[in-house]
């Protein structure tokens, strides 16, 4: 706890400080035709990577735009509605130990394995907004962004069935949200995503946010449910520090981020990926009598990220250390270990070799208490992946990507996709 006051005191100190002190884009096509740009202006490498350009237009609340806008007083519109569809198709195989014959898999089409609809864009001068329409599930967020001087700061709410707090307003790849991932399988990957938290799972808040050339900062509070949350004002909270220095070529990052406290829900929302009421930890109405869950969300995440040129190409490098608190609720989504009392560490690094084309790898290991703490064996799975893409146009993109598993707990030896996705 001592430790969460100290970090959560860093980041009301960096918010505190965009207010005063000296500026530098989640970019989908209906972005690019906001702003009258190609794809690659914001993103770095390939979608969904942002570069720094993507990152500013975030930060500014997807409000900056090459269009001619509809203006009065109080008014700054937009003359159409930018919306964008995103579908991705994937072919999967995976294959486990010859001594269990578990999880045995000729292989998988899903054609498509995700879809969705996405209308975003500028709301006012300093107002922005971006809305999923995916299956059962919307995610949406609503961004008032103001430059004050060379630093954006604002405020923004948000709901999200998976990209967890994080959702409300984050700049990096380095696994610090779900959206901005370099692998389709981030579970593998991402030492955030293997520990369930803190860039993973639904949420619903509002969270106040700054940055500028040397800093991002993010506090936010919020429920661990969507799309509705009976938790009143008794929340949790999310904290982002990050420095970001720019050394010649080499644009930098470190930060911090993580979630503390726990919150009480009556109503958790329908998980529409299994279409069951989560009652966790207790969670029950027996007779009409409600007793309330209660989630529990202390995780903690160290990151960094490093993106420059090399001999004409470019070079993006990330890591990451994530913890999951001892007496965690399962409330995030798609870990690897059990979910409380769990560490994960991992590495990756991408290469462009030309516009449009590249490879990938990624070393992740993890570990989870449980099995000690119960007398039995704990789970130290690792994970090595390599992998490629290649740009059949800038929104339009083959993946390859291969994944090997060892160690106790590992949920595979290994597998193999192949993922078209494109959007328009």
């Amino acid at each position: 706890m001592k430790k969460f006051s100290i970090l959560f005191l860093a980041a009301a100190v960096a918010l505190v400080g965009a207010i005063v002190a000296p500026n530098k884009a989640e970019a989908v096509p209906a972005f690019a035709r906001q702003v009258g740009v190609p794809c690659y202006s914001c993103h770095y490498q390939h979608f969904p990577k942002l570069n720094a350009f993507g990152r500013d237009f975030k930060l500014g609340g997807f409000t900056q735009s090459a269009q001619d806008l509809i203006q009065d007083e109080h008014l700054s519109l937009s003359p159409v509605m930018n919306a964008t569809m995103v579908v991705k198709y994937a072919y999967t195989k995976t294959t486990s130990s010859p001594d269990t014959k578990m999880n045995y898999d000729r292989g998988q089409f899903d054609m498509p394995s995700d879809s969705a609809i996405l209308v975003g864009g500028r709301v006012g001068e300093n107002l922005g907004s971006l809305v999923e329409f995916g299956g059962s599930a919307v995610s949406s967020k609503f961004v008032f962004s103001k430059d004050l001087g060379g630093v954006r700061a604002g405020i923004t709410a948000f709901s999200t069935d998976a990209a967890g707090p994080s959702y409300g307003m984050e700049l990096f790849n380095s696994g610090s949200n779900w959206i901005h991932r370099e692998f389709n399988q981030g579970q593998f990957t991402n030492a955030q995503f293997a520990v369930g938290g803190p860039g993973r799972g639904s949420a619903i808040g509002i969270g106040a946010f700054g940055g500028s050339d040397l800093f991002f900062a993010n506090l936010s509070l919020f429920g661990p449910a969507t799309p509705s949350a009976d938790t009143g004002t008794d929340l949790s909270m999310y904290y982002r520090v990050a420095i970001t220095p720019k050394v010649g070529d080499m644009d930098l990052m470190v930060g911090v981020q993580g979630t503390g406290g726990s919150t009480k829900v009556v109503n958790i929302a329908v998980d529409p990926g299994t279409n069951v009421v989560n009652t966790a930890n207790g969670g029950t109405n027996v007779g009409g009598t409600v007793t309330p869950a209660e989630i529990k969300t202390n995780t903690l995440s160290v990151d960094a990220q490093l993106q420059m040129p090399v001999a004409g190409m470019s070079l993006e490098v990330t890591a990451a250390y994530a913890s999951n608190g001892t007496d965690n609720a399962t409330w995030a989504k798609n870990s690897i270990v059990n979910q409380n009392d769990s560490t994960a560490m991992s590495v990756g690094a991408s290469l462009g070799i030309v516009k449009g084309a590249g490879v990938r790898l990624a070393f992740l290991s993890a570990a989870d208490k449980n099995g000690s703490n119960a007398g039995q064996k704990d789970n130290k799975p690792t994970y090595t992946t390599i992998g490629g893409w290649y740009a059949l146009a800038q929104n339009a993109e083959l993946n390859l990507n291969f994944y090997s598993g060892s160690g106790d707990g590992k949920m595979f030896d290994s597998a193999y996709e192949i993922i078209l996705e494109w959007a328009f």
